[in-house]
């Protein structure tokens, strides 16, 4: 994802953030060779938690492989609430 699909690809996920209601949470899982999970656990949608998601958002490069699958799987793993659809 070099050039402008990264590009792309940051426009769309910080404006999806943007768009996460107050009760909303979320997490943000960066991947390439490896994963790297945001924060540990879901967080919730508020002004601090998505200014700390759209810094993140901007520290990801192009670089490596693609293991979508590991990035699947540990956010997948994030569903944890079973009072909230997934």
């Amino acid at each position: 994802m070099k050039g402008e699909k990264i590009v792309r690809a940051k426009e769309a996920l910080s404006y999806c953030l943007k768009a996460l209601l107050p009760a909303d949470r979320f997490n943000i899982v960066r991947f390439s060779d490896g994963i790297e999970p945001m924060a540990r656990e879901m967080l919730a949608a508020d002004k601090a938690n998505v200014e700390k998601g759209l810094s993140f958002i901007k520290t990801m490069r192009a670089v490596g492989g693609t293991n979508i699958n590991e990035a699947m799987l540990t956010a997948l793993a994030n569903q944890n609430a079973k009072d909230r659809p997934g």
